[in-house]
């Protein structure tokens, strides 16, 4: 099928198959139509072990650098490049419509992507495709995490009179695509060979920052950096502030409790007591991260 067939054909599947389908008030499309046109699949992926991959590292930037990799393969917006970097970006390069910023309105196959899952709406023939690009491209960009996507063709008439048995059944289809899966990213690691001083995990092969890493490590480091770190989640929020669209005012968002000035010790009594809460509250972060962690 040449190009301009396909995108014709897509437009025509929007027009008469997503649209009507994502708008209550329209009538459910007609199932003859629907077939012509390509028919409908219900695409859903979730990310393999994510606080494994995340939390490999206690060092905060590595822990930044990694949820920064997930959260631009995840929910990142589709920049004007030819090699597809995201799963927006690759819904794109099929012709697939999908917003292009959090202010575009206009039609999205992709229902909700975030927090490392998504769920779109899509033709049939373009869903084996997206399956194995979207499993392929989180592998070459991470180098250790996975993600696990899976479809199955459904009626225009059940996804708009039985969406919750129709999401039941394909959670159940996804959980056991997990638990059925064999391929894992591997790291031969002989015992001779220097293992990384981040993760512990795997064999380094770079020297970084005074200290030997592994591929995967390295590329959470590089990714901190590439986006500056926690100023970047900094710049964010203080965008957001600027923005008016947070509540910035300090009583409502203290709900009226008022810090008190610090005093002094009246005794070494009391320099003990606060030290043991301290002390107390530092051994419950650290449990709390190793329980994350899974040690």
């Amino acid at each position: 099928m040449e190009q301009g067939e396909t995108n014709t054909r897509i437009k025509d599947w929007v027009k008469e198959v997503l649209n009507p389908i994502l708008l209550e008030d329209s009538n459910i499309p007609n199932e003859e139509v629907v077939g012509q046109l390509g028919g409908i699949a219900l695409l859903s992926a979730d990310t393999d072990k994510i606080k494994d991959y995340v939390f490999e590292s206690a060092r905060l930037p590595e822990i930044r650098g990694a949820s920064m990799i997930l959260d631009y393969l995840n929910q990142g917006w589709p920049l004007d490049s030819q090699t597809p970097s995201n799963i927006r970006e690759i819904f794109l390069y099929y012709g697939l419509p999908t917003r292009r910023n959090k202010n575009d309105t206009r039609e999205d196959c992709i229902i909700y992507a975030g927090g490392g899952s998504l769920l779109a709406i899509v033709p049939i023939e373009f869903a084996k495709i997206l399956k194995s690009d979207i499993e392929r491209i989180y592998s070459q960009s991470t180098k250790a995490a996975t993600i696990t996507c899976v479809w199955n063709p459904v009626s225009a008439k059940d996804l708009c009179e039985n969406f919750n048995r129709v999401m039941k059944l394909q959670r159940l289809r996804l959980r056991r695509a997990k638990e059925e899966k064999e391929l894992l990213p591997f790291f031969e690691a002989i015992p001779y060979a220097r293992r990384c001083e981040s993760c512990g995990i795997r064999p380094a092969i770079s020297w970084l920052e005074e200290r030997w890493l592994c591929d995967p490590c390295k590329k959470k480091i590089d990714r901190s950096k590439k986006e500056k770190g926690k100023k970047q989640w900094i710049e964010e929020f203080v965008d957001e502030l600027q923005s008016g669209s947070l509540d910035c005012n300090s009583e409502t968002y203290w709900d009226g409790y008022k810090t008190a000035k610090p005093g002094f010790a009246i005794d070494l009594n009391e320099i003990a007591f606060a030290s043991v809460v301290i002390l107390q509250s530092a051994v419950i972060y650290i449990s709390y991260s190793y329980m994350l962690r899974g040690v």
